[in-house]
């Protein structure tokens, strides 16, 4: 168990609608699939994530963020779960100190720390690149940071010396990407690195976030989390919210 929460957010239990069937004359028939997507929206993610949800519509965004998480047994088109945010995230690639002060760094800037937030991404590619994709809901009010265009800062990919033309004049033999260097080479969080997060951490404009795809840290107590298939039932209501 204590694993499972060191691994993973802390499950905090499941909203299962199960298949009832409908009375006709002495017949029973079974409900029609996707019965229960109001109950879903309006007692849970309308009713909880309203924030959430207009920060949604007004960034222009088709679909909720997502997340990799696996849990045995998976979820169903039929369930929601819900899950409180672990606030004290480990790093996957970066020292334990360094980490620490990179963290401390998003802290005294204003910013959402790391290591107390659920990630998040606007690519689902990438959260199937971790586990099973799924939708996330933060309930209630919540902040966000995100380095614009680190689509995850644990993992090398594609951004490199469009923002340093010459990495390797400050970092010996370094030409990697970006996140590759803020994840292994943050030994005294130096000078141009700092100029880097300085010039592209943010704390607002979601849109810009979404629309470059980079990684998004998610501040909140709690939220929900449902199947990708589900959307084709909720999704009709989000377009009428």
């Amino acid at each position: 168990m204590k694993l499972q929460k060191y691994l993973t957010e802390e499950w905090k239990g499941v909203k299962q609608w199960h298949e009832p069937h409908v009375k006709r004359g002495k017949k029973k028939e079974p409900m029609p699939e996707g019965w229960w997507y109001p109950e879903m929206w309006n007692d849970y993610i309308l009713n909880d994530c309203k924030p959430y949800l207009r920060l949604m519509k007004k960034s222009g965004m088709d679909e909720p963020l997502f997340r990799g998480i696996d849990r045995q047994g998976g979820i169903m088109d039929n369930e929601i779960h819900m899950y409180s945010v672990r606030k004290n995230r480990r790093p996957k690639g970066m020292n334990i100190s360094r980490y620490k002060k990179f963290n401390e760094w998003l802290e005294r800037n204003g910013h959402v720390r790391r290591d107390k937030a659920v990630i998040t991404t606007p690519l689902k590619s990438l959260a199937q690149e971790h586990a099973v994709a799924r939708h996330i809901w933060p309930m209630g009010k919540f902040r966000y940071t995100f380095i614009l265009g680190a689509t995850d800062i644990n993992v090398p990919t594609e951004i490199t010396l469009k923002h340093h033309e010459k990495v390797s004049d400050y970092h010996p033999n370094m030409i990697e990407t970006i996140e590759a260097m803020g994840s292994r080479m943050m030994t005294d969080l130096d000078k141009k690195y700092l100029e880097w997060l300085e010039k592209n951490t943010y704390s607002n404009n979601f849109r810009l976030g979404v629309r470059s795809g980079s990684e998004i840290w998610i501040q909140c107590e709690e939220y929900y989390i449902t199947s990708i298939a589900a959307w084709d039932g909720l999704k009709e209501f989000y377009k009428k919210s």
